[in-house]
């Protein structure tokens, strides 16, 4: 199994006078907010899911999130560029992603990013081949539900929600399969996602 990731060099929050990320003149970063939020929302492989029983809580303590995911599946975490811990899990050819990247201190919400049409419109552009079937905008919240045809694959059928540690990170949960399988794993693919839970932590 294999996945695709898309990095990004931004490393922390901004300093007073560091440019924002993606924003008109900056020179500190590669990837604009549309790039990113992207390289984030394709960041795991294909997953197909057979039933089980949800078991492994995986929780990330710096950042203050959780989710669960069946007990079956094996851990592959890896460490990306700036240190950000990508979570995968892995069952065969199933896998679900979660990772976090640092944002600029004045990104207070999700609508730094833009709408959540805004940002439907940037996981999905028009030159990729796919269909947006659900958008959800819940307080700090985006989730998405689409579908899309890479080159030389299968057609994937993906959720992913994006929410936001205001002026620290930006935090991505995706789980796929392939289109034509998704209804048998409908029910525990949204589970996963659901089961997704951002903590209070001091000083946020």
């Amino acid at each position: 199994m294999s996945a695709f990731v898309v990095t990004t060099c931004c490393s922390g929050p901004t300093s007073p006078g560091r440019p924002a990320l993606g924003r008109e003149g900056s020179t500190k970063c590669s990837l604009s907010r549309r790039d990113l939020l992207r390289s984030l929302a394709l960041t795991p492989a294909v997953l197909l899911m057979p039933k089980t029983t949800y078991a492994q809580t995986i929780t990330d303590d710096a950042v203050g999130y959780e989710f669960t995911v069946p007990d079956s599946f094996k851990e592959n975490n890896t460490v990306l560029s700036g240190g950000r811990k990508l979570y995968l899990y892995v069952k065969d050819d199933v896998n679900v992603s979660a990772i976090a990247t640092p944002i600029p201190g004045d990104f207070q919400k999700l609508t730094s990013f833009g709408s959540v049409d805004n940002v439907a419109n940037t996981i999905l552009p028009k030159e990729v081949s796919g269909k947006m079937n659900k958008v959800t905008a819940r307080p700090d919240t985006y989730i998405f539900d689409y579908q899309i045809k890479p080159p030389n694959q299968p057609e994937k059928h993906l959720i992913t929600l994006f929410t936001i540690r205001p002026g620290q990170y930006i935090v991505t949960l995706t789980a796929q399969a392939n289109a034509e399988n998704f209804a048998a794993q409908e029910t525990q693919i949204r589970s996963i996602v659901d089961s997704f839970s951002l903590a209070k932590l001091p000083g946020y």
